[in-house]
């Protein structure tokens, strides 16, 4: 009875983990997506959610899911969807202190220049 219940407590948590990933990213990073991809973000998030109840509905012997290969899923979804969105708060990091370095070079060979624009 234990087994069942650390499962269905992991993978409660694994499961609103992603919803809430995917929500952060679909908010935060929305204009990196082309549209289809902002609708399978979404169902994924949403489907996501919606099967907590089914992981809590049923009873011992007749499960809906097999605990350890839902918690597989869903981990590997969570670690697919967070190193993507590493990927993009780095890429957006680098961008922005490139973009301050060129502007600096700019102002300095305008300054040798004597002005000059």
């Amino acid at each position: 009875m234990t087994e069942f219940f650390v499962f269905d407590l992991l993978n409660t948590c694994l499961r609103v983990a992603v919803t809430l990933i995917v929500a952060y990213k679909l908010v935060e990073f929305y204009d990196d997506y082309k549209p289809a991809e902002r609708v399978g973000l979404a169902l994924m998030g949403s489907g996501s959610f919606l099967t907590v109840p089914p992981i809590w509905a049923y009873q011992v012997g007749q499960g809906v899911f097999d605990g350890w290969a839902v918690t597989v899923m869903t981990l590997g979804i969570i670690l697919m969807l967070f190193g993507r969105m590493s990927r993009h708060i780095r890429h957006r990091a680098n961008n922005a202190r490139h973009a301050a370095q060129m502007e600096r070079d700019i102002a300095e060979r305008r300054r040798a220049r004597g002005g000059e624009r």
